[in-house]
């Protein structure tokens, strides 16, 4: 089965996911990331939309993404993003043409029980894709969840928020998740299905939604954890 029409629902989180060309880095320098943070800022703003994860990669780009307005101002915020950026890189580098490989990918993130672990196995992907120790790759949004850095664009999803009373508590509780590990085979099913567009939600919050309740998303075992 191909990938389905978009499906975007207001007040709801999305894992979303863009990729760059074939054999194309997408930050040549810190300063593109650098660039790529500011645009998070202004463009989550411009159309209000909360960014709860990310993970920038030498070739891929992943986000948890809620739009707070309209469904709409997602695509917006994902299609202003991959433009300016894009136009960022070519004045920068004299490169013609789109840096993306296709428009982005998304899926509808609800099931409670699938929230944290897509947020970790986000989080871990650097160590996944043998990049480098996540505590030691500082572009992505563990460092924000863990207090190690605040990310002015950052607004944590409901899940972190659950994890303590106190900013202390969620931090000390997510680092001591995050040292549990997560699921690789969790991570491969979850990108399968945010390429082909299922909804990760329960039934009765599909049809509250008015979405046809057999797209859901079929399931998949959980697998052995990475650990770090």
């Amino acid at each position: 089965m191909g990938r389905l029409a978009r499906l975007t629902i207001k007040d709801c989180l999305h894992y979303c996911f863009l990729e760059g060309k074939p054999n194309r880095k997408l930050f040549l320098k810190p300063s593109d990331l650098e660039i790529a943070f500011e645009l998070f800022e202004t463009v989550s703003l411009r159309f209000h939309v909360d960014i709860s994860g990310y993970v920038l990669l030498p070739n891929q780009i992943h986000l948890l993404l809620t739009p707070r307005r309209n469904p709409e101002d997602l695509s917006n915020f994902m299609k202003t993003f991959g433009r300016l950026y894009t136009g960022h890189f070519s004045k920068t580098y004299h490169i013609a043409g789109t840096v993306w490989r296709s428009r982005f990918s998304s899926s509808v993130l609800q099931k409670p029980d699938v929230i944290m672990p897509a947020l970790l196995y986000m989080e871990y992907l650097p160590q996944v894709l043998n990049i480098r120790d996540t505590a030691h790759y500082p572009w992505v949004s563990y460092h924000h969840h863990a207090g190690l850095r605040n990310d002015s664009f950052m607004t944590p999803c409901n899940a972190y928020w659950k994890l303590g009373n106190t900013p202390f508590e969620r931090q000390e509780a997510y680092k001591a998740l995050f040292a549990k590990g997560c699921s690789w085979q969790f991570g491969e099913e979850l990108i399968r299905l945010v390429n082909r567009g299922w909804p990760i939600a329960q039934k009765d919050f599909l049809e509250e939604h008015n979405v046809n309740p057999n797209r859901i998303a079929p399931s998949g075992s959980r697998g052995r954890p990475i650990r770090n």
